[in-house]
């Protein structure tokens, strides 16, 4: 589960949420609950994020963690 967005009002929205050493990960945000239609798919090596301010609306969030021996946890 993602941590609350820090929306301070600005052009930049902020997301970080729990990790353990040495995992990287796959965030994706989407216009629809299902993932069909991709807003940003971006590959990280730290459990956070800051993206520009996108256009009003509803945005889904997921993430998927990758562990340092390879094992692939499945989307949040």
């Amino acid at each position: 589960m993602l941590n609350p967005v820090k929306d301070t009002g600005g052009n930049i929205l902020s997301f970080s949420w729990p990790s353990e050493p040495g995992q990287k990960f796959l965030l994706q945000i989407a216009n629809d609950a299902a993932f069909r239609s991709l807003y940003l798919t971006k590959e990280l090596d730290q459990p956070q994020i800051s993206i520009p301010r996108p256009e009003a609306g509803i945005y889904f969030i997921r993430v998927k963690a990758t562990d340092a021996d390879g094992y692939a946890g499945a989307f949040s």
